[in-house]
């Protein structure tokens, strides 16, 4: 485990009955620690005395005890593993090399008859592990792990002086170059599954600039973009989370249908508005509008439809969801819970409110009329948000939401305030002189805002809580 280890150093160990083939705590052997550091002579040198080169370990979470000098470490078995299927022999040198983007090796182990199928406990191939980047097993910090050994760790060192783009396409250089060397050789299967059911397609990170690349790659080598995961998402699904334009053309193209639905019945085009994307988007409801219709007004298996969707992101623009709307999504109907999309943008956008969009949203036939299950219509939810201003609530009235309705615990709007810690200068003149909310109206539980803000401030928060003087601002004001 050295850049500095030397051919003869080794061979004099080898001399000396020095074991070849031990796991350390770092879950490696000598064999991966040589193709760590690219020394393609010691790795000869150990294969030539019995190393296997598919020695394949399964990584272990490993506690430290030390007792006066001697150093002891003891595995910790996790909770619940996957079956350890008889053909997964463990993580090997090649998956080493293709998990860290290590081009030369990955070359050096392929010619010299490395398994590009080899499993790991978790069903992964080297090719699922260059893809993802990433592996699945227990949360241990060990070489696995360490990103300092992966091709991408020079993006940490770099200078203001230094050309970014020359170091992102030199990283490119080598992960393509490893998967190209895993394609190239003939062995290799692109049907091979991870214990979540995961095939290669669905490991790629999508939204990269490669990915597009990657996906026309692995389907002209024989890989099935009709497969789907545990989660019973196929490549489309994931490439349309992502707002990966590119990609979600190619497989278009390749006949994969939007209209399938994942477990929670979320389709393409659900997945594209959550990623906020206008030209994923775009591309998707024109897809739908020519061949299925009624794909548009679509909902998930929680009644939730794409402007619930993207709603509920931080990613929500005007001009995407003024597309959803000329299209024909609905901005007034009621997902599961009883909210339409502007009640789910109020409850998710609680520390920036977009009047633009709260505009466009509120316009929506009966909008305005909505009332969720606590009895709160638009105004107790606005006013429920740090992002809430004055301007916001003028929009929500002059579209006919009315701002001195109370809820079902006969709270106003002035009470919600209170108690989310959002009233401000200007937002209790509005409500005192504009709107004509009570100063000291009581609520069902005989407390007035005031009352609440006091109890707010009583109450234990976290200093680190944004914020968290908002209440103490609050009650001064009232």
């Amino acid at each position: 485990n050295s850049a500095y280890c030397s051919l003869s150093l080794v061979e004099f160990l080898l001399s000396q009955g020095a074991p070849v083939n031990t796991t350390d705590i770092e879950n490696m052997t000598p064999l991966h620690y040589s193709v760590k550091f690219s020394h393609e002579s010691i790795v000869a040198l150990l294969l030539e005395n019995g190393m296997p080169i598919d020695a394949g370990i399964h990584r272990k979470s490993w506690s430290r005890r030390t007792v006066k000098t001697d150093t002891t470490y003891r595995a910790s078995i996790l909770a619940s593993e996957p079956d350890i299927s008889c053909t997964a022999i463990g993580l090997t040198p090649l998956h080493f090399a293709a998990l860290t983007g290590n081009l030369v090796m990955t070359g050096f182990l392929l010619k010299r008859g490395a398994n590009p199928n080899a499993l790991s406990r978790y069903r992964e191939s080297p090719i699922h592990l260059t893809l993802r980047r990433s592996l699945h097993g227990p949360k241990y910090d060990d070489d696995w792990t360490d990103s300092n050994w992966r091709v991408e760790c020079v993006l940490d060192l770099l200078e203001e002086e230094d050309d970014v783009g020359a170091v992102h396409a030199n990283i490119t250089k080598h992960r393509e170059g490893v998967l190209c060397a895993l394609l190239a050789d003939p062995r290799t299967s692109l049907t091979i599954k991870d214990y979540q059911n995961e095939y290669p397609l669905h490991c790629i990170e999508y939204g990269r600039l490669e990915s597009v690349w990657m996906v026309k790659k692995l389907v002209l080598r024989g890989a099935n973009p009709f497969e789907r995961n545990m989660k019973q998402q196929n490549a489309l699904h994931l490439a349309s989370r992502a707002g990966d334009h590119d990609a979600v053309a190619v497989l278009l193209s390749l006949g994969v249908e939007p209209a399938s639905s994942d477990k929670q019945g979320l389709n393409a085009l659900h997945h594209a508005a959550r990623s906020g994307s206008y030209e994923t988007i775009s591309l998707l409801l024109e897809t739908a509008v020519t061949t299925t219709p009624s794909l548009v007004a679509s909902r998930d298996t929680l009644g939730r439809n794409m402007l619930h969707h993207l709603s509920a992101t931080f990613k929500a623009r005007k001009e995407t969801i003024n597309l959803l709307l000329d299209k024909g999504v609905d901005g007034s109907a009621l997902d599961a819970s009883g909210d339409l999309p502007l009640a789910t943008y109020f409850k998710k956008h609680w520390l920036a409110v977009d009047d633009d969009i709260c505009q466009l949203l509120v316009s929506a036939e009966g909008s305005p009329f909505f009332v969720d299950k606590n009895g709160q219509n638009l105004g107790h939810l606005c006013v429920s948000t740090l992002g809430c201003r004055v301007q916001v609530l003028k929009v929500l009235r002059d579209h006919g939401v009315d701002l001195t309705q109370k809820d079902l615990r006969s709270r106003t709007l002035l009470h919600c305030a209170a108690i989310h810690g959002s009233v401000t200068k200007e937002l209790l003149h509005h409500l005192l002189h504009v709107v004509g909310v009570e100063l000291n109206a009581e609520d069902a539980s005989g407390k007035t805002a005031l009352r609440h803000a006091v109890e707010m401030v009583s109450m234990d928060h976290d200093p680190q809580m944004y914020d968290s003087k908002r209440w103490d601002r609050t009650k001064r004001l009232l």
